[in-house]
């Protein structure tokens, strides 16, 4: 936004807005009549101490990931992913265990008969959940939660079968 300051950033309530869509307004930085509505980079975002930090709790989040895929595959438990977009794709990536995932979907046509990158699972469209039937989704597209969630239990899941990748990787 070089040459822009963000005016507001909740224009459209949460539950309006499409996903995790992010929406805002912004001026030229030099027009006065509009209060920034973020006010400049605070201090510690300059710090190294505050990357490292940022860095370590990846690293948990990873691990949590990796844990809730081994334990759920070990105990015989069969898991595919929702969302094949740049969320899905870094955070798979990024875990060790992400090859035990038995296949990935997306509403995205282009995606589909695609491997994951660096993991090479397969991606199908949608439908796949409804006929090659798993114990665990891992909702990758958590923006869209409650409508995959409505999907899914259209195919038969149960909401306890569907898991915001967000609460897998959260620290408790």
């Amino acid at each position: 936004l070089s040459g822009l300051k963000v005016i507001d950033y909740n224009v459209i309530d949460m539950k309006l807005r499409r996903g995790n869509s992010l929406i805002f307004v912004a001026s030229k930085k030099d027009h006065l009549q509009f209060p920034e509505a973020i006010p400049s980079t605070p201090d510690k975002f300059d710090k190294d101490k505050f990357y490292l930090e940022r860095g370590q709790e990846v690293k948990k989040s990873i691990h949590r990931l990796n844990s809730y895929i081994d334990s759920n595959v070990s105990s015989g438990k069969s898991i595919a992913g929702y969302g094949c977009g740049g969320r899905g794709v870094m955070t798979l990536s990024a875990c060790e265990s992400a090859k035990k995932i038995s296949y990935m979907v997306d509403m995205n046509v282009k995606f589909e008969n695609c491997l994951m990158p660096k993991i090479h699972i397969p991606v199908y469209d949608i439908e796949r959940l409804a006929v090659d039937k798993v114990d665990k989704v891992i909702v990758f597209s958590f923006g869209y939660l409650e409508e995959i969630t409505n999907t899914l239990t259209s195919f038969g899941y149960r909401k306890d079968q569907i898991v915001s990748i967000l609460d897998i990787l959260k620290d408790d």
